[in-house]
């Protein structure tokens, strides 16, 4: 997630605490992916973002704030950022540089040459472009190509490396007694022209006639410093673990009966939010007496990094494994998450949290439902952005998500999408969708539906015993599933 203003003409960047999105397809989504590619590919060393911009019909600084948001880049200081305690002449420093750059072509990564003054000093840089756009900024960090440029710097006798990564950086320590040493940040200034830099503290690209254009700085939190890059890592892979720590994210110890009773299914949709809300609702349920649980792409995304890094340290059946390996994973997980919970035996309602952008994506969750002859609902979180008249907070959407959304949005609005219908058709049945009815009420309607099968004999759940409703609202719970066909 990601906030942008503008103040006195240059952009401010947050990158804000948030979990990894559902697959994010930046190579189709993106509509600058393809003119960017060429410097991932290291087919072209000379940013314009002038060009780039008319080509898209955009402003020169959203070129480099796409590529600040949704994909990743290295700085490496050239002579003029030198160990700690090393003094370079001019000379030396040239030397420096022109040996850097041989070194970054033997390695065959792209790189593009930038200025900049910090702790007034000018300095050249180079900037090394990458996309790594599924990984989380620990596995960057932990990845090949900043081991690789990490050991350029220190076989050079460089200070520091800085990393980004969709809106996170970082800044790496490669001599001295620092070593290692990791700084973290999630916000960057953006400097449209090179009138608007600060005295202090940036980096500026040049075009071709040495002319200044888009500059931009790092902000880095220097109060919390990592002893290494596995410290910081594994910070940032706890984190993620207690955010879903509501989540089922392994089969282990689910006891699997043929006993297993009827369940109601609830597939969550939407372009965000979906997490938060799935935990509220389970939350809500359970204080209704309900047993319900939870699980989700996300969380099992989490997890399997979590696994993949442990792997790495311990030469484990996962260690080295990319994103391919990782999304084949957790699709298989997915599937088999869901058989294991509708088969467990003490569970009333089974929430699935992803974007579902398609109705195709919820097919199979629909087909197994009925398998286990269940019943299915989907409900579109935050379905307000669906809402015609919406074009302001949509663009804003696009702003804190990426050019992708966009497209995102387009799938969810498509005739595939079905995503203001009241029934999503699908080739097992139809199924009722509800839009935006928050959690408290949605429970609501949930327990009202679970009492009148329990009255009618479909099943029995210990849920019957103990299940007090408020008679007002149970009224208007059942006027609502009358409506929605439920």
């Amino acid at each position: 997630m990601y906030g942008e203003k503008n103040v006195d003409g240059n952009w401010i960047l947050t990158r804000e605490d948030s979990t990894p999105d559902s697959e994010r397809h930046t190579e189709r989504d993106d509509l600058l992916f393809a003119s960017l590619q060429v410097f991932f590919q290291g087919t072209q060393t000379q940013l314009d973002f002038e060009a780039l911009a008319t080509q898209h019909q955009i402003k020169p600084e959203d070129v480099f704030i796409d590529l600040h948001e949704n994909y990743g880049y290295i700085c490496i200081g050239t002579g003029e950022n030198p160990a700690a305690n090393e003094k370079l002449t001019p000379a030396q420093a040239l030397q420096r540089q022109t040996s850097i750059k041989q070194a970054l072509e033997n390695e065959h990564l792209p790189h593009i040459a930038i200025n900049g003054k910090y702790m007034g000093v000018e300095e050249n840089s180079y900037f090394i472009p990458f996309n790594d756009k599924p990984l989380s900024m620990a596995k960057v960090m932990q990845g090949e190509i900043v081991r690789k440029v990490e050991k350029i710097a220190h076989a050079h006798q460089q200070d520091s490396l800085l990393i980004c990564h969709r809106g996170y950086a970082a800044y790496l320590y490669t001599t001295g007694k620092q070593k290692g040493h990791v700084i973290t940040g999630k916000t960057a200034v953006v400097y449209p022209g090179k009138e608007q830099l600060p005295d202090d503290c940036y980096s500026l690209f040049v075009n071709q006639h040495e002319e200044g254009g888009v500059g931009f700085t790092c902000g880095l939190d220097f109060n919390r410093i990592y002893s290494c890059i596995d410290e910081y890592a594994a910070q940032e892979n706890s984190k993620l673990q207690l955010h879903y720590k509501d989540y089922v994210t392994q089969c282990d110890n689910i006891t699997v009966t043929n006993l297993a009773r009827k369940k109601l299914v609830v597939l969550l949709r939407g372009t965000d939010g979906y997490n938060l809300y799935g935990i509220n609702l389970k939350n809500e349920l359970e204080g209704r007496g309900l047993k319900a649980v939870i699980f989700g792409s996300d969380a099992n995304i989490a997890k399997i990094n979590e696994e993949v890094d442990a792997d790495n340290k311990n030469n484990g059946p996962k260690a080295g494994w990319a994103w391919p390996q990782v999304r084949n994973e957790f699709l298989e997980r997915n599937k088999k998450l869901y058989e294991f919970l509708l088969a467990k035996a003490d569970v009333d309602v089974v929430i699935y949290a992803d974007m579902n952008k398609v109705a195709s994506f919820m097919e199979p969750y629909v087909k197994t439902a009925a398998k286990y002859d269940c019943e299915v609902i989907s409900h579109v979180v935050n379905s307000f952005v669906f809402e015609p008249g919406r074009s302001e907070y949509i663009e804003k959407l696009c702003q804190r998500f990426g050019a992708f959304m966009g497209r995102h949005l387009m799938d969810f609005k498509s005739a595939a999408g079905q995503i203001t219908a009241d029934r999503v058709k699908t080739t097992e049945m139809d199924i009722a969708q509800l839009h935006g009815v928050p959690a408290n009420e949605l429970t609501q309607m949930l327990a009202t539906k679970l009492k009148k099968n329990i009255v009618a004999g479909h099943y029995a759940t210990t849920f019957a015993a103990s299940m007090q409703n408020d008679k007002s609202e149970e009224v208007k719970a059942e006027d609502k599933l009358r409506f929605t066909g439920m």
